[in-house]
């Protein structure tokens, strides 16, 4: 294992940036440029000690072989980013209609789908 893997791995903090001092880069630059946009590459949670001093932050999770480019398109406005996330809220997700749910095993159902077409 590379030492500095098991250093990133030990620590309590979610962050993917302390090990390469990437967080002092980007407060350097945000300090140099307060219209800094800063985006993340990651499915995982990252802690953003820097957050107030960048005007925004894009999580672009895995954006795949063509994600530098939508990410270039998108941060200029020239394209909507309208994609869809990969995930949904459950608890706003209405449940499927279930006919007949809860009925003992072998009870006859009907379902209006079936009704119809005899």
């Amino acid at each position: 294992m590379w030492p500095w893997f098991s250093a990133f791995a030990s620590r309590a903090k979610a962050s993917t940036f302390g090990i390469c001092r990437q967080d002092a880069v980007i407060e350097a630059v945000a300090a140099a440029n307060p219209n800094t946009i800063v985006v993340l590459e990651t499915g995982n949670p990252v802690s953003v000690p820097w957050r107030d001093k960048v005007k925004a932050i894009v999580k672009a999770r895995y954006p795949g072989q063509a994600g530098s480019q939508a990410i270039a398109e998108v941060l200029p406005g020239e394209v909507n980013p309208s994609g869809r996330l990969p995930t949904a809220d459950l608890a706003q997700t209405p449940p499927p209609e279930s006919p007949g749910l809860g009925t003992p095993w072998g009870t006859p159902t009907s379902s209006p789908v079936i009704a119809a077409a005899s």
